[in-house]
This record gives structure tokens, sequence and C-alpha cells, in this order.
């Protein structure tokens, strides 16, 4: 149990650490700092029940930090991004079983595991493995 506290600290802090003071940069609007809504995994549409939040991802731009939901548990990592190339690590989840959304929600952490590019096309980004697109995100303006 003692873990389970651990690791809601521990999202709460990179969530915090998350935040900017310098809203606005155009920058920020287009990667970092904004809360990337997955809307496709391994080309199938992601299945939101009505009731829960969207799985999501947030980048930070201070630190080499992301975190996000899942569909059911919290999400944190490091990140490493250079040019088109992005890679996930470290990653930890909360352990909340759902057992509705537990398979999207294990192949969303699998594709960031295998994630080494992306591309932002106007609001959308896609995450690669090799010329694979193994998820899709929308940026919907919420930050």
């Amino acid at each position: 149990m003692n873990l389970h506290y651990a690791l809601i600290i521990f999202f709460i802090f990179i969530f915090y650490s998350c935040t900017s003071s310098d809203p606005g940069s155009a920058d920020k609007s287009s990667f970092y700092e904004t809360k990337w809504i997955l809307r496709s995994l391994n080309g199938n549409k992601v299945y939101t029940p009505e009731s829960l939040e969207e799985a999501y991802i947030k980048f930070s731009k201070d630190k080499p930090n992301a975190g996000g939901f899942g569909g059911c548990n919290s999400f944190g990592m490091t990140y490493s991004r250079k040019n088109k190339s992005l890679k996930f690590s470290n990653i930890t989840s909360t352990e909340k079983y759902c057992d509705f959304i537990k398979d999207q929600e294990k192949n969303f952490l699998d594709a960031l595991t295998k994630t080494d590019s992306y591309r932002i096309t106007g609001s959308r980004l896609s995450l690669y493995s090799g010329s694979k697109i193994l998820a899709v995100f929308e940026n919907t303006g919420v930050k």
C-alpha cells in the first residue's frame, strides 16, 4: 500500500513540474505543455468509456519528462527528442486494475516503448517505429 501512495505522490510531482510559467509560446503549442489526446493505436480507433477521461500524453519543455493517462492509470517517464527522433525510457505507471480497458492501456504503453520517431501534421502528433505508425494523438487546445 505504501508503494501505491509513493506512486501517487510521484505522479503529482511530475504533473506539477510540467506546469510552465511562460504561456503562449508557439513552440509549446506545437509539442510541449499540450495535452495530446490519444485518437488511434496501431491503426485502430481508441475506445474511451463515457465515464472515463481520455488517454493522453503531455511533454514538459523544461525537463525531459512526460506524463499522462492511459485510460485507467497515470504514467510518467523520461524522453529524449532530437530532430524527429523521440525515445521514451523509465516508464512507470500506477497499478489500478480496470478490466474493460486494460488491453488498450497495455498496448498504449507498449507503443511508447517502441517509439523511435514522431511527426506533427496540423493538430496531429504521430508516433512511429520505423515507418509504422504506432499511435496518433490530437491537440485539442487543452493544456
